[in-house]
């Protein structure tokens, strides 16, 4: 028993792609390592117990959790689990639970994992002590073996285990999490190579004259994805306050077309898709995102930049010096302390969304001398998602924001399941396109090229399911000439996208649009899809 329930655990599959993975139907290489090293301690004259059982378990424990995780950050952020990265985020998980759910629930949380760990540790204990005996293990593991062989010949070949009926998943991603340790650190210039390559298409000297001097304002909406598009329920009710977007924007002049771009990341990592679409290399690892802001990396703001641009970044939940500003060559970050915030915060601890468009104005827009590069880092829409602003007409009104203090607002307590909140994402999402939309048709006033963008799916276990990168892109300006290559392009005339799913990711954004907005042609390697 304690040899078939160890191989079951060391042998689990994606069981979130398919059950089929609960069912012990491969050898675990481990456990024959573990054999292997009982027989070796034995000629020794030594054995599995004692101290280097319990050593052994808690090797085990850990190895298998990192299988776990290795199964559920896929899912969750469509992304490989990388332990040197993603260790990092443990404390702000913790916290983010801490604050969407009652004392006493994450209390009993806290509690209950500490036990399952604890009884694990145990339990692990106690199979790796059944292996000390080793005339007994050898018929055990070749019953094991018996069973993984009659259940890999029922298992459906749809669900891939290999030629084989044997595995190493754990010992996999150990080995998997240990070169990407040593990319991150520059061991090895996969990551370096994997750069280099994507930046060859870029054109050195574009005058980006198409542009005819205007403001450019990209605007990442957070976790604003296709699932906004897809699903039912969420479809329902953002669709017409996209309809109410369009018509508000219409009425003050602007033109708007619709796109979708795949983001290299879903669930979160917002970083990594901003870089993505601003440098056209496709950063999908924290590691990857390192070693890119070591090299001396044209960027969009580059680019702009040498063309006489002022260059700001808008990124209100950032609470500290950002020196990774200079790599995008940001003249100006307008972090937390910048905006000065004094009303309450709301999802996330987050500075509302209209406010930050506000000042931004009035402190950059509105007394602006030479063209402005902005990039806006919107985070209203951020999980947990359970509370939005209200909505102020007349923004030029917000003052301090301390007028937040004193207005009510909306409440979506997250479910248990704290990725499942649907109701708190649908509001914070119409928020942020009130907000977006009362500002354009209100307050901006001139002729700017604006870029309206998701920076990744929701952090949805719906969004999760569906394997969907994308995320709509809204481009707007009052001069139709601006939109014209977006146009060509195949973006559709309004604010829905021609289509729910694409092949063209945000990597391709800049060489594209390099291209298209400069006067003479310039050569790369691919065209921007829809």
């Amino acid at each position: 028993m304690a040899a078939f329930m160890l191989n079951a655990v060391l042998v689990l599959g994606d069981f979130l792609e398919t059950r089929w993975a609960l069912l012990p139907a491969q050898v675990s290489l481990e456990l024959a390592g573990l054999l292997v090293l009982a027989i070796v301690l034995r000629r020794w004259g030594r054995g599995l117990g004692g101290a280097l059982s319990w050593l052994l378990a808690l090797t085990l424990l850990l190895l298998i959790l990192l299988r776990l995780a290795d199964i559920v950050v896929p899912w969750s952020f469509g992304r490989n689990f990388n332990l040197a990265v993603d260790l990092k985020y443990l404390p702000f998980f913790i916290g983010l639970l801490h604050t969407s759910l009652s004392t006493g629930l994450f209390i009993a949380l806290a509690a209950g994992a500490l036990l399952v760990l604890l009884a694990g540790l145990v339990l692990l204990r106690w199979m790796i002590g059944a292996w000390a005996n080793v005339p007994k293990a050898l018929p055990a593991f070749a019953v094991v073996a018996l069973l993984a062989v009659l259940a890999y010949s029922v298992t459906p070949s749809r669900y891939d285990l290999g030629r084989f009926p044997v595995a190493g998943a754990v010992a996999e991603v150990a080995w998997r999490n240990a070169l990407y340790v040593m990319d991150a650190k520059g061991f090895t210039h996969r990551y370096r190579a994997q750069i280099d390559e994507a930046q060859a298409l870029l054109p050195r000297t574009p005058d980006l004259a198409g542009l005819k001097g205007r403001n450019v304002l990209l605007v990442f909406i957070e976790s604003y994805g296709a699932i906004t598009l897809t699903d039912p329920g969420l479809s329902g009710i953002l669709n017409p306050v996209r309809a109410r977007f369009e018509e508000q924007v219409r009425q003050a002049g602007y033109h708007v077309r619709s796109g979708l771009l795949n983001s290299p990341i879903t669930g979160g990592g917002s970083w990594m898709a901003h870089a993505t679409m601003t440098t056209g290399v496709r950063v999908d690892a924290q590691p990857l995102y390192d070693v890119l802001l070591s090299r001396a990396s044209p960027t969009l703001g580059r680019y702009l930049k040498e063309r006489g641009y002022r260059t700001i970044v808008a990124v209100p939940r950032i609470q500290q010096p950002w020196p990774e500003s200079a790599f995008f060559s940001f003249d100006t970050v307008l972090n937390d302390a910048a905006f000065a915030y004094a009303g309450m915060r709301f999802s996330w601890e987050s500075v509302p969304d209209q406010f930050v468009l506000e000042k931004v104005h009035e402190r950059e827009i509105a007394s602006a001398r030479q063209p402005l590069f902005i990039q806006y880092v919107l985070s209203s829409s951020h999980l947990p998602f359970d509370s939005a602003p209200p909505l102020i007409e007349d923004a030029s009104t917000l003052g301090d924001g301390s007028v937040y203090n004193t207005l009510g607002f909306e409440e979506f307590p997250p479910p248990a399941q704290v990725f499942d909140n649907q109701r708190g994402y649908a509001a914070t999402t119409r928020y942020v396109l009130d907000a977006l939309g009362n500002y354009l048709s209100r307050r901006l006033a001139d002729d700017s090229l604006i870029i309206v963008l998701g920076d990744h799916q929701p952090p949805l276990t719906i969004a999760a399911a569906s394997r969907n990168k994308a995320v709509p892109v809204h481009v707007l300006s009052r001069d139709p000439a601006l939109l014209e290559p977006f146009r060509r392009a195949g973006y559709a005339e309004g604010m829905a996208p021609p289509g729910t799913v694409t092949d063209t990711g945000m990597e391709t954004f800049l060489a594209w649009f390099l291209e298209n907005y400069s006067s003479r042609p310039v050569a790369v390697a691919s065209d921007h899809g829809r």
